[in-house]
């Protein structure tokens, strides 16, 4: 989850919209390109940061279509970078870029998910491997990734859902990606657009392999449905999801509860879901 660092900008934007205009206006020819020409790891990563909150307090209407397009283009090309802070930085952003972007998502959006697929495929080298802090960044990273291409099929869906053969790829791959244990502020937002979507979008998930698309939710919202996941949003739409499949698929659903995998815990976690009353 990215820690805040130009909310100001947003929050002074709502009351003082020429004052702002100049403080971006200095970020960008002056502070922006001193950070990102400086090849300081801090420095960069601070640089995405405010380009992350310019895209979220000020939106793509704010800025001329080419000067947009160069902030989605800086924010996507740190997506492979050797950095994990950095990559969780740029994975983030597109997030956000999907969230906040609208319609304008639409001409950035394969720029989008091709950094996304390389954030999600860059690999673990063994010296990270060996240092648990490099390691903890490392899944930071990539579970923003991960949570970064659900919020395009959330916040973007009508676009996505338009190339079916896309549309269904790309659900597929989230759910085969999830859980997210790392990032918990990111996994709860998650777990709410999975309950949901399994609810609402269930032939995405279900009509090629029954068996094994309910063997997968069914890990995923038994791993999900516990206190440190918790949010006041989402335990209801994941509890219904459960239900859903208990009604819906109940053989499968059943076969599920006992697959390889699915302990005492998590099975009780199943159950937790099943009784839960919203």
């Amino acid at each position: 989850m990215q820690l805040c660092a130009a909310e100001l900008i947003g929050a002074l934007f709502k009351t003082h919209t020429q004052f702002v205009g100049k403080i971006v206006s200095t970020l960008r020819t002056d502070t922006l390109n001193a950070a990102f020409s400086s090849k300081i790891q801090k420095r960069m990563k601070f640089g995405l940061f405010v380009l992350d909150d310019m895209v979220e307090h000020l939106g793509p209407n704010y800025f001329a279509a080419e000067d947009y397009q160069t902030i989605v283009q800086t924010v996507c090309m740190f997506a492979n970078n050797k950095s994990a802070s950095l990559r969780q930085a740029s994975a983030y952003g597109i997030g956000v870029i999907a969230e906040h972007g609208g319609q304008s998502f639409a001409a950035h959006s394969e720029h989008c998910l091709k950094a996304l697929d390389e954030a999600i495929k860059f690999q673990m080298s063994g010296k990270v491997h060996e240092k648990k802090e490099k390691s903890t960044q490392f899944h930071h990273a990539r579970d923003n990734a991960i949570a970064s291409l659900g919020k395009v099929l959330f916040y973007q869906k009508a676009l996505i859902q338009s190339n079916k053969p896309i549309y269904d790829q790309l659900a597929q791959t989230w759910v085969g990606l999830l859980p997210i244990t790392h990032d918990i502020e990111e996994a709860q937002l998650q777990f709410e657009f999975l309950g949901n979507f399994v609810s609402q979008e269930s032939a995405v998930l279900f009509t090629a392999d029954p068996q094994a698309g309910v063997n997968q939710v069914v890990k995923i919202l038994a791993e999900a449905f516990q206190e440190k996941y918790f949010t006041e949003k989402n335990k209801t739409p994941m509890a219904n999801a459960v239900k859903y499949l208990n009604t819906q698929a109940n053989a499968q659903f059943m076969a599920a509860c006992q697959q390889d995998g699915m302990d005492d815990d998590l099975r009780a976690h199943i159950n937790d879901a099943f009784n839960f009353q919203g």
